[in-house]
């Protein structure tokens, strides 16, 4: 927050021109990324999770191609992976008849394909971002508006609980890498803007959201 961003740029490789690629994420070394994308089923705007590669972080993304594993005919989107790559979670309606849930699947290692992922317990959720340690999971809940967050517990996640944001109690699409720093969206039906906000430990509460000029 102390560095403003450089202008937002095309992430080159992954796009395809007349479909949509929505909520991009990267692996720690920023050398795997995965996204959403309606490129499969554009008329009826069904999203399935994509993947794709690059050598260097200063090279282009190759070779977008079908995360396997993650598949359901009700469709997925907003994937967010854990540092190391080897857990991921999505939103989804599959098997909940027009509720949406996040799913979550581990992976013994980055060269095989994701087994079938579980449903997190929590109603409507959307928008999964899970911290790089792999022990946080953020949200947000169409149900109330508001950001919630789980704690890791054993093999499972604690209930959701919602993030008090003093000035932005509503908004979407939580990212968080550390638990510290919390990027949302905030605005109405007509667009979102992007909002920050970063706390000294974690220990104690989110400070005021604050737009971030450079990304609006």
């Amino acid at each position: 927050l102390a560095k403003p961003f450089g202008a937002p740029v095309q992430v080159p490789g992954i796009h395809l021109s007349g479909k949509n690629n929505v909520h991009a994420s990267l692996t720690a070394d920023e050398l795997t990324i995965v996204f959403g994308t309606n490129r499969d089923d554009p008329m009826n705007q069904i999203y399935h999770l994509y993947m794709a590669t690059r050598p260097t972080r200063n090279d282009a993304f190759t070779g977008a191609t079908f995360l396997p594993g993650t598949y359901s005919a009700e469709g997925e989107s907003a994937p967010t992976l854990s540092g190391d790559g080897n857990t991921i979670f999505f939103d989804s309606f599959r098997v909940t008849n027009g509720l949406v849930h996040i799913f979550t699947s581990t992976r013994s290692n980055p060269v095989v394909q994701f087994p079938t992922a579980t449903m997190i317990t929590g109603d409507y959720l959307i928008d999964p971002s899970v911290t790089s340690d792999g022990k946080v999971l953020y949200a947000a809940s169409l149900q109330t508006g508001y950001i919630v967050r789980m704690d890791k517990m054993g093999n499972g996640w604690g209930a959701p609980q919602t993030v008090a944001l003093p000035n932005t109690p509503s908004c979407v699409s939580p990212i968080t890498n550390d638990d510290l720093t919390l990027y949302v969206g905030i605005g109405d039906s007509t667009g979102h803007d992007v909002g920050a906000t970063k706390r000294a430990s974690t220990s104690v509460g989110f400070p005021m959201v604050t737009a971030v000029p450079e990304l609006q």
